[in-house]
């Protein structure tokens, strides 16, 4: 058994030693560029397996791969006869064993790569000849070609073409002109997205939202369509307090997919309403932080039969509200476990309170007293009766 205290010795800007020691115990120290072997040295000029150093009745040896070999002996010796100055080469590195004292081992080998690639930057630059300056192109007039085109395409075309209002880059297209000689839309290029359902019309009048260039969408182009839709609170100084300053477009949001002018997420009315007390200090709604956790039970709008106005109850007060929907099946017949045939007066549910389907102006067999309401009729009348519905039969 071999124990060899391997030290590899690298050096840094200022030509000063750096150490690195790794202890390997094995019967044959290999020595290669494979990463098996014990001694690793990573270099292409080093063999795969290029050799090993073996413990011998004469001492320990370092044998080549091709057969020959060296002895340690001189440098492991001690006494009076100095070990060699230079050490074993193998390849680009050199090998040098040292004597130890250390009872942990029994040699040190030191390996330091004293022949490295010769390889920089500036004869990389000179051997290489892939830098424009070594070709007749340049860099110059490629990058001032590009900027016009950038420019040019995405400046100064949707600009003119904004000014002039071009009727051949309309939504509607004219069936007198062929398609490849239709305008071109180049402000599309400006376009940050598809506009929401209700401003589908807007499709190419960007001046309608867009009243000044390079600025927020202002409220008037809004109130100009709006006009009729109340704000977001009915109480005049609530809605100064909060959303004084505030513009519409702030909230609603075009340019954000067809349901993006109205968003449903709680985010939004978190924003407002987490420190509404701020804002508004006589509100008598509170802090809401959190919708889903923090919020008391919504009110709801339900329409009074007597007043036929909009009252807003709460939903531990709907007991004492009548529903008057107009409905003749309402809610509570139609949750009747009796089934639906109870509403209109009969002892028990029939199939002929349902719509009855006609074969050769005879009606289909009505279920027996005590059969279903829902008993399917035997395969003959059902085809039968599916052929004077018009339904397609299945073979």
């Amino acid at each position: 058994m071999i124990r060899c205290l391997v030290v590899t010795i690298t050096r840094n800007r200022r030509g000063e030693a750096v150490r690195r020691e790794n202890l390997v115990s094995t019967d044959v120290l290999t020595i290669g560029r494979s990463a098996q072997s014990a001694i690793h040295l990573p270099d292409p000029r080093v063999r795969l397996k290029h050799g090993a150093i073996r413990s011998t009745a004469a001492g320990y040896l370092l044998e080549d791969s091709d057969g020959s070999g060296a002895s340690l002996n001189p440098y492991l010796e001690g006494g009076r006869r100095r070990p060699p100055r230079e050490g074993l080469s193998v390849g680009p590195y050199e090998l040098t064993p040292v004597r130890s004292s250390d009872a942990g081992h029994d040699f040190e080998l030191q390996v330091e790569l004293v022949q490295p690639i010769p390889e920089s930057i500036d004869g990389l630059r000179q051997r290489s000849g892939i830098s424009l300056t070594s070709t007749w192109l340049s860099k110059r007039w490629p990058a001032w070609a590009l900027i016009a085109l950038v420019t040019g395409v995405f400046l100064v075309l949707p600009i003119d073409q904004a000014r002039k209002s071009w009727k051949a880059t309309t939504a509607v297209a004219d069936p007198a002109k062929p398609v490849g000689v239709r305008g071109i839309a180049w402000d599309a290029a400006w376009d940050p997205g598809p506009l929401g359902l209700a401003h589908q019309q807007l499709q190419r009048k960007c001046t309608t939202c867009h009243t000044e260039a390079f600025a927020l969408v202002p409220d008037a182009p809004c109130l100009k369509c709006h006009a009729s839709i109340g704000d977001h609170t009915a109480v005049a100084a609530t809605q100064t307090a909060v959303f004084g300053g505030t513009r519409c477009a702030s909230c609603h949001l075009d340019h954000k997919g067809e349901n993006g002018l109205v968003r449903s997420d709680a985010t939004l009315c978190v924003d407002c309403h987490k420190d509404l007390r701020a804002k508004h200090p006589s509100t008598r709604f509170p802090n809401i932080r959190d919708f889903a956790t923090d919020h008391p039970p919504f009110a709801l709008s339900v329409v009074n039969a007597a007043t036929a106005k909009v009252d807003r109850v709460k939903a531990e007060d709907l007991r004492s509200y009548v529903e008057s929907s107009g409905l003749k099946f309402t809610h509570a017949k139609h949750l009747d476990p009796e089934g639906c045939a109870r509403a209109v007066g009969s002892p028990r549910p029939r199939l002929r309170h349902l719509p009855q389907a006609r074969s050769g102006g005879r009606p289909l067999p009505a279920p027996q007293d005590g059969g279903d309401l829902f008993r399917v009729p035997p395969a003959s009348v059902r085809a039968r009766g599916d052929e004077a519905l018009g339904a397609p039969r299945l073979a």
